[in-house]
């Protein structure tokens, strides 16, 4: 397994070829001590086994696909399941579990490092159409990452990838309880038992889902709803505001009040998945012997609407691509301190 870091300022993220996957990131908190931040694994064996996609590139298709099957012009498509009788995050061999190629680090003048990670995922892997070529780029410049994904294919496929990064900003193992979140959506998808949207959507004024105003996320959590007792928390889709400049508009920040670390996301994707580590059962021995268990990290997985391939009205609706045409994915993660 090959890891490589990069390193800007005082910001440093590790990148290792299993999965692209976001390995470590280092940031100082308001004190200016260094601290890890993504929850991750001592060893490859670590890597190999996970089954919680800890900061994956996710694919071809992130969240989950309802019976694990999709049409294209016509043609029924399944996927291999993983979830039940669904699909998750690609199937059971999804990106998370492929090598990708990592290419040298570039330096460039205003002290940017980046990489870039590239794999083609052959026709009928996991049950899709299509050589898919997909290429993910990391670049680390002063306090912020920046992740941009494309692809293309030789056949229409779909395809909605995205990053699988677990954080906890206080640097230590605890609770996310005491972090602050924002999130700008109005609304979110509401899910059914086994957890594939139902159709509709919800507004979260007045729900445990209301991110719209900074608030400490256990207040949120410890609110029970029918939605989130079905997902032990938070684990939705969050439909983002419309926003003119996507580049430069932060969708959410979160705040940890002890370490006064923050993260601030901004994303040309038209949705966020949330998700509060509901299902983290700390079974496994992560970095340095600890483990995560249910509450003990978060995720941003900016991303399509989960199952759009079942129920889009177009191509650009459903995430078809097609010979010719380019998937991108763009994210930017700026890291800092308050207080």
């Amino acid at each position: 397994m090959h890891s490589v870091e990069l390193v800007s300022g005082s910001l440093a993220v590790t990148i290792i070829d299993h999965g692209a996957r976001i390995a470590s990131v280092h940031t100082p908190d308001r004190n200016g001590n260094s601290g890890e931040v993504t929850l991750g694994f001592d060893d490859e064996q670590g890597w190999l086994e996970d089954g919680d996609f800890l900061g994956a590139t996710i694919g071809r298709i992130a969240n989950r696909v309802d019976g694990a099957r999709f049409t294209v012009d016509g043609r029924e498509y399944r996927i291999t399941p993983n979830e039940g009788e669904h699909a998750l995050h690609g199937g059971p061999q999804g990106f998370d579990k492929q090598t990708f190629a990592l290419s040298a680090v570039e330096t460039s003048e205003d002290g940017a490092q980046s990489l870039t990670a590239t794999r083609r995922n052959p026709d009928g892997e996991m049950g899709f159409p299509g050589n898919l070529d997909v290429t993910v780029t990391y670049t680390v410049v002063a306090s912020a990452l920046t992740i941009e994904m494309s692809a293309v294919t030789d056949a229409p496929t779909p395809v909605s990838l995205t990053n699988h990064t677990y954080w906890n900003l206080a640097g230590r193992p605890c609770s996310i309880e005491e972090h602050v979140f924002r999130v700008d959506a109005d609304s979110v998808l509401p899910v059914r038992a086994d957890l594939i949207p139902t159709g509709g959507i919800d507004r979260v004024e007045g729900t445990p889902f209301d991110l719209r105003e900074p608030v400490r996320i256990g207040e949120q959590l410890h609110t029970r709803s029918a939605q989130t007792g079905i997902t032990r928390g938070i684990d939705h889709d969050y439909l983002l505001r419309d926003r003119t400049d996507r580049r430069s508009t932060p969708v959410a920040r979160v705040v940890e009040p002890v370490s006064g670390r923050t993260m601030t996301m901004c994303t040309d994707q038209d949705s966020l998945q949330v998700y509060t580590g509901n299902f983290l059962d700390g079974s496994k021995p992560l970095r340095d012997g600890v483990t995560a268990r249910q509450g003990g990290a978060f995720c941003l997985e900016p991303q399509a609407h989960p199952n759009a391939v079942n129920g889009g009205a177009d191509d650009a609706a459903r995430g078809i691509l097609r010979p010719g045409n380019t998937y991108r994915w763009w994210t930017r993660i700026e890291f800092g301190v308050e207080g």
